[in-house]
């Protein structure tokens, strides 16, 4: 995991917010941390679309509290989402695993497309009938 560097200090984030891209900026995240002080500290790393370049942007106090408001409404999901998603709907990174179903002839009357995630969860997207 990502660290914050604040002050010479390295802070482990308690919380990594997975952010919408921007019309300039993509691959964006909110890393959440708080120094020995207690104050708030945030890091918004992000990646610009023109030429590739990452920006990192630490901020502490009363300025980080204004960034953490500012892109409450683009979080796409959590770190805290990924971590306790252990049951329901697949989440986060999934693949798609295809699955054909016999008769007892042998025939194959059925294929599923199931989308899975590596918590062992699964949900039947599509299933087509074989004529």
């Amino acid at each position: 995991m990502q660290r914050i560097r604040f002050s010479n200090i390295s802070i482990i984030p308690y919380d990594v917010w997975f952010l919408d891209g921007t019309e300039h900026f993509c691959e964006r995240k909110l890393l959440l941390g708080r120094t020995p002080k207690l104050k708030t500290v945030v890091s918004l790393i992000e990646k610009r679309i023109i030429d590739g370049r990452i920006f990192v942007d630490t901020q502490c106090g009363i300025k980080a509290e204004k960034i953490i408001q500012n892109e409450r409404n683009r979080i796409m999901y959590t770190r805290q989402d990924v971590l306790c998603s252990k049951r329901g709907k697949p989440f986060g990174w999934t693949y798609g695993q295809n699955k054909e179903i016999h008769n007892n002839k042998g025939e194959i009357i059925a294929i599923r497309q199931r989308r899975c995630d590596y918590f062992g969860q699964s949900e039947i997207v599509k299933e087509e009938r074989v004529e």
